[in-house]
């Protein structure tokens, strides 16, 4: 599961969505301030798997995580988890062995 935020400093949140949707079968919720309908449609073609907008509520945030989650073994049969990691530091997603910026 990745809660993502559009408004990220380095890299468009959209651009940070594709790459992890060709490398990784992870859930995607984005979260964030952009709530025109461009944003959105944007967001989810490009492999979002939700889009919530801010401010929301904890308890929404907690029934739309269940949603995707319920929903994920449908769209992914047979998917296997693999390891993520995200460096603050360097902006950098590792998804098993793979890396990318």
């Amino acid at each position: 599961m990745v809660l993502l935020d559009l408004g990220l400093p380095d890299i468009d949140g959209v651009e940070v969505c594709r790459r992890l949707r060709q490398s990784c079968d992870a859930a995607i919720i984005i979260v964030t301030a952009r709530g025109e309908e461009s944003d959105r449609v944007l967001a989810l073609d490009e492999g979002a798997d939700d889009y919530l907008i801010k401010p929301f509520g904890l308890q929404e945030l907690l029934a739309r995580i269940r949603a995707v989650l319920r929903a994920a073994p449908a769209r992914r049969p047979g998917a296997a988890a693999r390891p993520l990691t995200v460096d603050l530091r360097t902006h950098k997603v590792t998804v098993g062995a793979t890396t990318s910026r």
